[in-house]
């Protein structure tokens, strides 16, 4: 069994600090739309931040498990705020995925592995919204 920890210590006002051990502390706030303050992350970005971290980690892990050769990775994540029931939650997290890759015959190692990530992702499959993944990998 594995486990990870984090604390958060209220500073002032609607200010925190995020703890770590071991990293550097990450101040945080709830956004402006809630009370928060401009210029801080808030727990909503860390939430779509978490899926759009472990879509990267888990495409590198299987790239390199298939040995699988690309040029660029990057993810881009929107969070999708709703009323269910009566409460505020995510609904849906849209990624959207671009690779850059050397030749064709890596573009469809590269697709492969990128469906193995739509289903491996630990904090995609931890989660209780919806998460679609638009991929685009380029050959360059």
């Amino acid at each position: 069994m594995q486990s990870y920890t984090a604390a958060v210590i209220w500073k002032t006002e609607k200010r925190g600090t995020l703890k770590i051990e071991g990293k550097p502390d990450l101040e945080i706030s709830p956004p402006p739309e809630f009370g928060g303050h401009e210029g801080i992350h808030s727990p909503e970005e860390l939430f779509v931040a978490s899926v759009s971290a472990c879509t990267m980690a888990t495409f590198l892990a299987f790239a390199e498990k298939t040995r699988t050769k690309f040029n660029s990775f990057e993810c881009f994540g929107k969070g999708i705020l709703d009323q269910v029931e009566g409460q505020l939650r995510f609904t849906r997290i849209d990624l959207t995925v671009k690779v850059e890759v050397p030749s064709e015959r890596e573009k469809k190692h590269a697709l492969h592995v990128l469906d193995l990530v739509s289903k491996h992702c630990l904090v995609t499959n931890s989660i209780n919204c919806v998460v679609n993944m638009q991929s685009e990998v380029l050959v360059c």
